[in-house]
């Protein structure tokens, strides 16, 4: 069973930034280690150096909404909000 958790920033965000997503992890440790756009922060280092998602991993808030109910090992990212500028 894998957990559903929803990620906010708590940081400044602004426009071509990402402010919260959510996602299927094991744990909170898996999960604040995801980039809203999927995959790891260090899969999207340019992306993540650059702008859209937070600078530490200490700078979001992580908040357990649900569980798959089923044998699930695939972490990934459900749905991101991006605000496009």
């Amino acid at each position: 069973m894998s957990n559903i958790y929803f990620v906010k920033r708590l940081d400044h965000w602004d426009y071509d930034d990402y402010d919260s997503f959510v996602a299927v992890a094991p744990n909170v440790e898996t999960v604040k280690a995801m980039h809203p756009s999927g995959g790891t922060v260090e899969e999207n280092k340019e992306h993540y150096s650059g702008a859209g998602w937070v600078k530490s991993p200490d700078a979001v808030e992580v908040t357990l909404i649900g569980t798959t109910g089923e044998c699930d090992s695939v972490s990934r990212v459900v749905c991101a909000s991006y605000n496009a500028g």
